[in-house]
């Protein structure tokens, strides 16, 4: 049974009722009569007889999750310079295979509130879209200007492999880009660098 049919069978509320935890809902079918099986729950709904069947998800089905916390906990466990190194090695090297990307054009929505973006890419191997909005009066209510997250996906068999905020990883990423622009861009006798902005 797919979500919408989950929602309008009101099986939800049903189960909590109940006790129940579900972690996995088989097809709703018209069965003649209601049966009790050990490994199986079956529940007479409006017009609907629901199966529930109780099945661990395949590992196969589930796509890593790296919020905010596990950011900032990765960034102090490895430290700000070491990241921003490493960010600056990765951007480099895929400035490299410039000519591997598909540069499709970010897609933007403006409001006259502010604008959301996806920006999609893709080098042959992986496939990633970030999601970012700019919303300059939101500090007025207490919101960040700035959000974004982000999915990876393998173009082999189109699994999502990795969905991860990005609004930290955004400011470290424009930052390393910076530091590499300069490293190549700045004339060598230089050893002093003005960073001017009023960032996000």
């Amino acid at each position: 049974m797919g979500p919408d049919a989950y929602r309008t069978s009101n099986l939800q509320s049903v189960l909590n009722e109940l006790d129940y935890t579900v972690s996995y809902l088989g097809n709703i079918t018209a069965i003649p009569e209601i049966d009790s099986k050990p490994d199986k729950h079956i529940f007479e709904l409006p017009q609907n007889i629901a199966w529930i069947n109780y099945v661990t998800p395949s590992a196969k089905a589930l796509v890593p999750f790296v919020n905010v916390d596990n950011m900032m906990n990765l960034i102090h466990h490895i430290g700000i310079e070491n990241i921003l190194k490493g960010l600056k090695k990765n951007i480099e090297e895929d400035f490299e295979k410039w000519e591997l990307f598909d540069k499709t054009p970010r897609i933007a929505s403006h409001s006259p509130e502010g604008v959301i973006e996806l920006m999609p890419t893709s080098d042959g191997e992986v496939c990633g879209f970030k999601y970012v909005n700019g919303h300059p009066r939101n500090t007025k209510d207490g919101f960040q200007t700035v959000t974004a997250f982000g999915l990876l996906a393998d173009v082999a068999n189109g699994y999502p492999v990795l969905l991860s905020e990005m609004t930290v990883l955004t400011a470290l990423r424009t930052a390393a880009t910076s530091a590499m622009a300069a490293s190549y861009l700045a004339p060598k006798s230089a050893s002093t660098m003005a960073m001017i902005g009023n960032g996000a």
